[in-house]
């Protein structure tokens, strides 16, 4: 589900919030732009359904959390509020709406929208990239290739000490987690290959230096394929090869994930692959 949020006064306060959008890119999973101070900060909330349990704020305060994340927050329950209100009233609903339309149109009118809206399209893929055969794993290449290739960035980016987030990137990290909340590790371990991939490629077409993109790019992929491989139906050995084949390409040369490859292939050794060793 993905919600607009438009900026609005403050209750009893007369002051406008500078809420410029807020998005529930996956479930429970929210992106809320905000006009502050010093420029937009992008602000990342995800909760359990009540409460936030994980959130981040690009601006540059030196408060934990800052001002910002309660006031999301509120913008949030204010948002699934009124969500609840407006389906109760008797003005037709979505789901109404789509008991009147055939396949075709629905099919027609995705495909349709996909065209002209990227964030459509890429919320498309993430939704259902399990549909995706899984021998096919060129799709899921070429899927976040497609994602990140309208993407660059300069140095006019770079606020204060904030890292350049990459939201595209962040939308299919946090899919691949939730794979693995699912109990789901292979669909996982596609989406960390292909984000392992892409973004060493794509960083190495950006004008800008490595370091002024969040680490958690290299290490985030890494760390759900170390929660992969103690499942079962993981193939760790079928791992172990391609990691060993893809760290070998001179794409990773300026990119700190040597420490990655190696964590990774020592923990797949401990879970059971015999005479695999750190390289």
């Amino acid at each position: 589900m993905s919600v607009l949020y438009i900026t609005t006064k403050q209750p009893n306060a007369g002051l406008q919030m500078s809420i410029v959008s807020l998005q529930e890119v996956s479930a429970n999973s929210w992106i809320a732009k905000y006009h502050g101070n010093y420029g937009v900060y992008t602000i990342k909330v995800k909760t359990d359904g009540k409460k936030i349990i994980d959130f981040s704020c690009s601006c540059p305060s030196d408060y934990y959390p800052c001002k910002h994340i309660p006031m999301i927050e509120k913008a949030i329950k204010q948002d699934i509020a009124d969500n609840a209100k407006n389906d109760k009233k008797n003005d037709i609903t979505v789901e109404q709406l789509l008991e009147k339309t055939n396949q075709k149109e629905l099919c027609d009118f995705i495909v349709r929208l996909a065209k002209h809206n990227s964030e459509f399209k890429n919320a498309v893929f993430l939704e259902f990239s399990n549909k995706i055969d899984k021998k096919d794993f060129n799709s899921y290449v070429s899927l976040l290739r497609s994602a990140l290739s309208k993407l660059h960035f300069g140095y006019e980016d770079i606020e204060y000490d904030d890292y350049i987030e990459i939201d595209e990137l962040d939308q299919w990290l946090d899919k691949a987690q939730e794979y693995i909340d699912l109990n789901i590790p292979n669909e996982a371990i596609l989406i960390c290959k292909a984000c392992i991939e892409e973004y060493a490629s794509w960083c190495g077409k950006q004008d800008i230096e490595i370091e002024y993109f969040d680490i958690n790019y290299q290490e985030q992929p890494f760390d759900i394929l170390n929660q992969a491989i103690s499942m079962p139906g993981v193939d760790c050995k079928e791992l172990y090869d391609y990691c060993r084949a893809e760290m070998s390409k001179p794409k990773y040369e300026n990119l700190d994930m040597k420490n990655c490859f190696n964590e990774l292939f020592a923990n797949l050794s401990e879970s059971g692959m015999r005479g695999v060793t750190q390289i």
